[in-house]
């Protein structure tokens, strides 16, 4: 759970989550000489030094699940960072003179191997800088170029810029350090006023536009795709990442760039990736994401694996005498966009398929147990297809030979099959709706004949 807060300051950036926190943030302060810094301490408290040129030019203890303010902070032009003995949060906004209303940033973990955008055609460049002397790395650029063998001390930067004017694909940059470094990217009109970079670690899949934007663009180390999902949490555009390096080190990437992002619009990263969003009419930022927990099915009726219990066996007199009782099936983390759930039920020695049902309401979280009266079970959603041994809907185990595996198999779907579909078997599904199939999770129960 989390949110984003993005300041009215010139250079809008975001509040940090305790994810996004670290022993080691950086910056760099690219003009003014005063700042107003303000760093945040989570579960523990926080031995804090603000430093530049090796020196220290504040420091302060944090008390735990607190903020604790700088006021007036003076700098020169060049990295700044925070070392804690804890992980923090920090945040700076400066400016000529109290009250500080401009570059308003984040300051982000160091890392020896980060990942960025690297626009700069607004004028002021995009820049590498580091917290140790004689940092060497390499940067690989999406558009294919690259910095090889650069070095940088603590008191200098290395300009990476590309001459695009706002975060497209082409200025993702991955750099691979021996010490740890930040990217500062600068926003078109004003100058300094983010660190958008992120170390690989803390790469997130799952992000919300925290007010209405002009763009927002990803990038990853892996070849990938991004969903974006409306208010309605209807999937409305998967966007396929893209590089026009040949380098393998280089990041995949993409834009979504329409007349207007609204707030709350989700976007779901098949790869860890890096976020960078800009405001309607304003300047880019970095913005906080999640990972989520994968989807997965589970039951109160039975433990994954274990032996069958009696009443949900089938009911069918010639070969079998059980309650045909249909168990618990609960959906839990469903993926963002889940606008229908299919279950399919077969046996995995055979592939007698025992159960289609198409269509559950996914806002129902899953199927409750269900009692079958004179042996039929019915449904409180979904659509019900005829089984293996050609009746409709649920058919428990009733093999008459040897030990059964059966496969509870859910699938997450962005829409609605809106048909009945028949004698199924989960691969053939998955052939025939991959183009629906946003998640899927399996559960298993043992049926041994008597």
């Amino acid at each position: 759970k989390g949110c984003s807060a993005l300041t009215d300051s010139d250079g809008t950036a975001p509040w940090s989550t305790a994810r996004f926190s670290s022993t080691l943030l950086s910056t760099y302060m690219g003009r003014y000489s005063t700042a107003k810094i303000a760093v945040a301490a989570y579960e523990n408290g926080a031995q804090v030094a603000i430093k530049q040129s090796g020196g220290t030019i504040a420091s302060a203890t944090i008390a735990a699940n607190s903020v604790h303010t700088f006021d007036s902070v003076s700098y020169v032009m060049g990295a700044l960072w925070i070392e804690s003995d804890y992980p923090v949060s920090g945040f700076a906004v400066t400016g000529s003179s109290a009250p500080y209303t401009s570059d308003a940033r984040l300051l982000t973990a160091a890392g020896e191997t980060v990942l960025a955008f690297a626009s700069g055609g607004g004028g002021t460049p995009s820049a590498v800088t580091t917290t140790a002397d004689s940092t060497t790395f390499d940067a690989y650029r999406n558009d294919g170029v690259n910095f090889l063998g650069s070095s940088i001390d603590i008191t200098g930067i290395s300009v990476v810029t590309s001459s695009l004017r706002q975060c497209a694909a082409g200025s993702a940059i991955a750099v691979y350090a021996d010490k740890p470094v930040v990217v500062t990217q600068h926003a078109d009109s004003d100058g300094v006023n983010a660190t958008p970079s992120l170390p690989k670690r803390m790469l997130q899949t799952h992000y919300v536009a925290p007010m209405e934007g002009d763009y927002i663009s990803f990038a990853s180390y892996e070849a990938g795709s991004v969903q974006v999902i409306n208010s309605d949490n209807t999937i409305v555009a998967t966007l396929a990442m893209t590089r026009t390096s040949t380098d393998d080190k280089a990041p995949w990437a993409v834009s979504y760039n329409i007349a207007s992002i609204a707030a709350g619009t989700q976007f779901v990263c098949s790869e860890p990736c890096l976020a960078i969003f800009e405001p309607m009419n304003n300047d880019e930022t970095l913005i906080s994401g999640a990972t989520l927990e994968p989807f997965l099915l589970t039951s109160s009726s039975f433990a994954d694996g274990s032996e069958v219990d009696s009443k949900f066996v089938g009911s069918r007199s010639e070969e079998c005498s059980g309650s045909n009782d249909f168990p618990d099936l609960s959906f839990e983390n469903l993926p963002w966009g889940t606008k229908a759930v299919a279950v399919i039920v077969e046996d995995r020695t055979t592939g007698l398929v025992h159960l289609n049902l198409m269509d559950v309401d996914p806002s129902l979280g899953g199927i409750s147990e269900i009692t079958a009266v004179a042996g039929v079970v019915t449904f409180p959603s979904g659509v019900q297809g005829n089984n293996g041994y050609a009746t409709q809907g649920w058919s428990g185990p009733c093999q008459t030979t040897g030990e059964h595996i059966f496969d509870f198999r859910a699938f997450a779907l962005s829409s609605a099959v809106g048909s009945q579909v028949d004698n199924m078997s989960a691969s053939d599904f998955t052939s025939t709706y991959s183009s629906k199939i946003i998640g899927t999770s399996t559960i298993s129960l043992k049926y041994t004949s008597p």
